[in-house]
């Protein structure tokens, strides 16, 4: 089909199987399409996938049909095990007489195969621009188009925005902002190659094991190469929606109750990663002017129906159907889309949820579940799985919208207010006050003996004097290109080497120094010179003219912490050079800049000795301003910790983001990812990401955060458990 004219083109918020599903079916409805995927390079990553008629059905309308075939693997039956007596429940043909009821076949693939077949058929289509690297932050709109800024800055125009960006769409908390149902279903998923897979258990079908509160499911991949192998049970503990490593013993812990023949799976991966699943409640509105939610964002679900991917991929293809029934306008297509998924997805959702309670049944409920269908005729289960797999592009209802209905007319009014810089808060309101804190970034880890080679090298390309100041940005993975430790903090690390100087100079932003390496170097404050020691708190006030020299024998690295983020958002970011000074002006009195290390180890063994640590934060020293007894910095909250040797703290989340330095020992950081911390590291927990750290020896950390700008506020919260 021709390009239809337009300037703009519509914009793809992710590049996963939805996403892409989507600009191919955009794209071969004529509209241009540009693709914003927050990865560096586009791919998918996890397991198997189990694809029916119905996602065929959607390939064939992609133009991919025989691309995704050509990788698939097709399976004999589907079969379902009772896990504790090895009984067959049910078993279900999917041969000739499935896929001549259906018009598809049943098949299992690998996600990354059916990822490939999508992507390569968005390369094979004109008209579709991908772009990586991109995150988008927020979405703005008025009559004319959309605009998504993504985490950089950059803003990305369109003629109208689809938001296929997974289970934590950014774009659905900003329009809706509901909570996630956590269902305290644990899944952990592996790949395991064919010569270590059991030969009685290479069936060529999808097969799951049913026992007490768990369940087994195993199948083929990449023409029996490899076996996907996926096992599920009820936490006994409280989760969080995540994705985490896992441990072999964890699982073995929760499947005593089921046989030896399906028990020897459990003994297969060699790694696992470990999901705890949610979903949320089905809703009735997806769209938003011209803006539209596809697959995960709109409808996340469980895993027991095995429809995830094939419901976006249905999404897709609907959405393209009904803007060619709509002649290309996005107010009607998306409202026609819309009608025609909703029901049907928040079905698969609550149909997926049962499922669950029927695979994971125990007691009488076991022996009902077993019954339920003894017996049954492969007719008798093709009538009722009809629903589910007869879904094809030729039956889709895409009627014209009726007219005029109230939600079209409210879309009128906005079209009509949007040229007068008006806008209803009711369609923002949930993305302006969330129900949560959303602080930017991820926890990530800095290991001192990985960046100090780094840190050194700078030193021969570039001198001190010529740097101004020589430091290597500490950036948060999420926020690449913002130079941004997290949402509202700078971090670096700052060298310089003996007989250097670093130019004086002053900036609105607060400054701390934190010594990492080296021992007598100096700092001078508006003249003060603080000679500087591993471990020790310097502090330069904002406005207030400094510089660093080096008069000793060895290097000097230290963390560098600022509030430039805060003050980039109120606009106050000034800085004067040394030739700008004038001698003249008398500076006002410093409070304190400097913090001995030594001090405070000493303060931090006296809390020992007086009693036992906070059990979320451990023996905690904060670093006041005597004359006010408040933080010692206005924006910056400074601590020191001691976590004794074999301590590990209780679950804790706070609203500011810090950064921590680590001063003495070892331990582990759990933080929704797991990480070893060792002397010398650094490491940031952004705000409201619930953490535990465990102390392998007696373990000293320094940390900042914009708590102190926080408390005056009257901004910040903590949340202990």
């Amino acid at each position: 089909m021709a390009m239809r004219d337009s300037s703009l083109p519509i914009l793809v918020a992710g590049g996963g199987i939805g996403g892409l599903a989507a600009a191919l079916a955009l794209a071969r409805q004529g509209f241009a399409v540009r693709v914003l995927e927050q990865a560096s390079e586009l791919g998918e990553i996890g397991a198997g996938i189990q694809l029916g008629p119905n996602a065929f059905s959607a390939f064939d309308a992609l133009g991919i049909g025989e691309r995704a075939r050509g990788r698939a693997v097709y399976t004999e039956r589907l079969v379902l095990m009772d896990a504790v007596d090895e009984s067959e429940v049910a078993s279900v043909p999917v041969g000739a007489a499935f896929r001549e009821r259906f018009r598809n076949p049943y098949a299992v693939s690998h996600r990354a195969d059916v990822h490939l077949s999508l992507l390569e058929g968005v390369q094979a289509s004109g008209g579709i621009e991908v772009l990586t690297s991109t995150h988008i932050d927020r979405v703005e709109q008025d009559g004319r188009g959309v605009t998504a800024i993504d985490r950089a800055g950059r803003r990305h125009i369109g003629a109208a925005l689809i938001a296929c960006d997974g289970v934590k769409s950014t774009v659905r908390q900003q329009l809706i902002g509901d909570p996630v149902r956590v269902s305290g279903h644990v899944v952990y998923r592996a790949v395991v190659d064919d010569r270590d897979f059991p030969a009685d258990l290479k069936w060529n079908a999808p097969c799951v094991w049913a026992g007490p509160n768990c369940h087994l499911v195993h199948y083929p991949l990449r023409g029996g190469e490899q076996w996907n192998v996926v096992v599920t049970f009820h936490s006994r503990r409280t989760e969080e929606w995540g994705v985490t490593d896992g441990s072999r013993e964890e699982v073995m812990s929760y499947f005593d109750g089921i046989s030896a023949r399906p028990r020897q799976l459990l003994a297969l991966p060699r790694s696992w990663r470990r999901w705890a699943t949610a979903d949320r409640e089905p809703i009735e509105r997806w769209t938003f002017g011209r803006v539209t939610l596809l697959g995960d964002a709109a409808h996340p679900m469980l895993q027991y129906l095995a429809q995830g991917a094939c419901m976006a991929l249905e999404d897709a293809v609907t959405l393209g159907e009904a803007l060619r029934a709509s002649g290309g306008d996005f107010e009607a297509g998306f409202a026609s889309y819309e009608r025609a998924r909703v029901a049907r997805t928040a079905r698969v959702v609550l149909m997926t949820r049962e499922m669950g309670r029927i695979y994971h049944a125990k007691g009488v409920e076991r022996l009902v579940r077993n019954e339920l269908w003894k017996d049954r005729t492969p007719t008798r289960f093709y009538d009722a799985l009809e629903w589910l797999y007869g879904w094809r592009v030729d039956n889709l209802p895409m009627k014209p919208s009726p007219s005029p209905s109230p939600q079209a007319e409210r879309e009128e009014f906005y079209r009509r207010i949007s040229p007068e810089n008006l806008a209803p808060l009711w369609m923002r309101l949930k993305g302006l006050v969330p129900r949560e804190p959303t602080p930017r970034g991820v926890a990530h880890r800095w290991c001192y003996d990985d960046v100090r080679p780094h840190v050194m090298e700078a030193a021969v390309h570039i001198t001190a004097q010529e740097a101004e100041r020589r430091v290597l940005i500490l950036e948060n993975p999420a926020l690449r290109g913002s130079s941004q430790v997290s949402g509202t903090l700078f971090a670096g690390l700052q060298l310089i080497m003996p007989g250097e100087t670093a130019p004086p100079h002053r900036h609105t932003q607060s400054a701390l120094r934190f010594i990492v390496e080296g021992d007598g170097a100096y700092t001078t404050v508006d003249d003060e010179k603080v000679v500087m020691h591993p471990g020790d708190l310097i502090i330069t006030p904002a406005w207030r003219w400094h510089q660093h020299g080096n008069d000793s024998a060895g290097p000097m690295v230290w963390l560098d912490g600022l509030d430039i983020p805060l003050a980039m958002y109120f606009g106050h970011t000034f800085r004067e050079e040394a030739h700008e000074r004038d001698a003249a002006e008398a500076p006002a009195p410093l409070p304190p800049i400097y913090f001995a290390y030594a001090e405070a180890r000493a303060q931090l063994e006296a809390m020992r000795r007086a009693g036992a640590p906070d059990p979320h934060l451990g023996h905690v020293l904060r670093y006041l301003d005597p004359a006010t007894g408040g933080w010692a910095m206005p924006t910056i909250a400074t601590m020191a910790r001691l976590l004794p040797a074999g301590f590990t703290s209780a679950p804790y989340r706070s609203t500011d983001s810090a950064v921590f330095a680590v001063v003495e020992g070892r331990g582990e950081v759990d933080a929704g990812v797991r990480f070893d911390i060792a002397k010398r590291d650094v490491f940031v927990v952004p705000g409201w990401l619930r953490y535990t750290i465990r102390a392998d020896e007696d373990l000293v950390l320094f940390s900042y955060s914009e708590r102190a700008a926080q408390d005056k506020l009257g901004f910040f919260r903590e949340q202990r458990g």
